[in-house]
């Protein structure tokens, strides 16, 4: 069944179970002050007293446009029929270089993530979806957002790729190129935000947003992991990271499908719940009927379940039916202990170096650097004998900046908030970047969409890059309509 219908299917399930339990969607607001993040390890001087600000209400207030390794800016742009004309010329060039050589596209995609948008077309395109090599791309973008990437493809000729359609994402600039791309083959990304605030018309608030901006402008700001690094909402995976690292993989498996994450919705904890009270005796075939009428919100569940069906003591096997998972939960140890690193050195008013390395390192000095906070996860000496069956986890030496500069392009403010477009160097945060100047929060799901001051109004979508850079996207935002109104259509 292609991913549109059951989307659909999904959404039609959940709205009739919201009229049955309203009481069961209600979404508090949130907000990522230092108390809450300092359990993240990350502190930032001075937090307590900046704004509140509100991302990603629409997707079409988060913008993110990557600047390949070549320097090419990948841009959200609807393609013209010039663009169009252009890529009806490739065949000829494809069948010229031979089908081994990649063909290269930019992604340009909203509602939806790149590991999801990448599964989507796998099916679409007939490809192996047990090998993770057939398509390329640099970096993970937003899911709830407008991003543009790019990617390659092995062994696909362009005109199968323009018979590739969702509503969700299109392809464009498509085109030969050489060499599969792999993660980090990029220079930047380029964020076009808007921040949505109504604390900024006080004085004492301007002065503190501007005084963070000049000092970000002057120092750069502290590369934290930002809380996506966790996954967002549960926002645990180094959990499940550590089970796997001990070779704890039933501990790991189990934590994942049953732990009710304070973040989640009430329904979701319920289903959770229920899946705990099923899981000590194995009757993963129950397990299968409550996640059925959620092919996509479980999809990892739903893998790791029909493997444990078929192979009820396998929960190695279980981790392998879900790789780039484990990758991201694995990567999420080193990520947090870092942040931790940082944290501990301001708070004691003590020096922060340049850089530090990752701990996933077989370097000895990278983890004596950890050596007390990997005591106290009971992971010292730190071994990776556990590690070597997940084939896409690398071992390496590593070191990542504690400081990143912001390349500022322009910023407004707007009856909305505030707007901003600024870049970023590959792997950092632009959610890192903006909690050096607000307190992000999120809100009430059945408001999230309506102007706070006003119950019965929609918020606006703005066309942030015309905006800023005069260049006008409706036709990108008149494709992605029914992704940046879901929620609206969803009440």
């Amino acid at each position: 069944m292609e991913r549109a219908e059951l989307k659909k299917r999904e959404l039609d399930f959940l709205n009739e179970e919201k009229k049955k339990y309203p009481q069961l969607f209600e979404r508090i607001e949130t907000i990522d002050n230092q108390e809450f993040l300092r359990d993240y390890g990350i502190y930032i001087p001075g937090k307590e007293h900046f704004p509140k600000g509100r991302v990603k209400v629409m997707p079409s207030d988060f913008i993110v446009e990557e600047t390949t390794s070549s320097g090419n800016l990948c841009t959200i742009d609807f393609p013209d029929d010039k663009e169009k004309d252009k890529e009806n010329n490739t065949d000829g060039q494809n069948r010229m270089s031979g089908l081994n050589s990649p063909t290269y596209a930019t992604l340009v995609k909203c509602g939806i993530s790149t590991i999801d948008a990448i599964d989507d077309m796998t099916k679409k395109l007939g490809l192996d979806p047990r090998r993770h090599d057939e398509i390329g791309y640099a970096g993970i973008k937003d899911k709830e957002a407008i991003t543009a990437q790019e990617i390659s493809f092995r062994n696909v000729p362009a005109d199968a790729l323009k018979k590739i359609s969702s509503d969700e994402y299109f392809l464009k600039d498509i085109r030969p190129g050489k060499g599969m791309l792999a993660k980090g083959d990029l220079q930047k990304n380029r964020f076009t935000i808007l921040v949505r605030t109504d604390e900024l018309g006080t004085e004492e608030t301007a002065t503190t947003v501007t005084n963070q901006i000049r000092q970000i402008k002057d120092h750069g700001f502290y590369n934290y992991y930002y809380l996506q690094r966790f996954g967002n909402p549960r926002l645990i995976n180094f959990v499940w990271g550590v089970h796997i690292i001990k070779g704890e993989y039933r501990q790991a498996v189990e934590h994942y499908l049953s732990y009710a994450a304070p973040r989640e919705l009430e329904y979701f904890r319920g289903i959770r719940r229920k899946i705990s009270s099923l899981m000590s005796t194995g009757k993963w075939d129950e397990i299968t009927k409550i996640l059925e009428p959620f092919p996509l919100i479980f999809l990892n569940e739903s893998r790791m379940v029909n493997h444990l069906r078929a192979h009820p003591a396998d929960y190695l096997g279980a981790l392998l039916a879900v790789p780039d998972q484990v990758l991201l939960w694995v990567y999420a140890v080193p990520s947090l202990l870092f942040n931790e690193k940082i944290a501990a050195l301001l708070e004691r008013g003590e020096q922060v170096p340049s850089s530090l390395p990752l701990v996933l390192s077989e370097n000895p000095a990278d983890t004596e650097l950890y050596r007390e906070q990997l005591q106290a996860l009971d992971l010292y000496p730190l071994r990776f004998n556990y590690l070597r069956p997940f084939r896409n986890i690398y071992i390496r030496h590593r070191t990542v900046p504690t400081l990143e500069p912001v390349e500022f392009h322009a910023t407004d403010i707007v009856p909305e908030g505030m707007l901003i477009s600024f870049s970023l160097g590959k792997g950092e945060y632009a959610t890192t970047f903006l909690s050096h100047i607000f307190n992000l929060t999120a809100g009430n799901q059945e408001n999230k969409n309506k102007d706070p001051k006003n119950e019965n109004s929609h918020v606006n979508i703005i066309d942030c890059k015309n905006i800023l850079e005069g260049k006008n996207m409706q036709k990108t935002l008149d494709f992605f309509a029914k992704q940046i109104n879901k929620n609206q259509e969803e009440e």
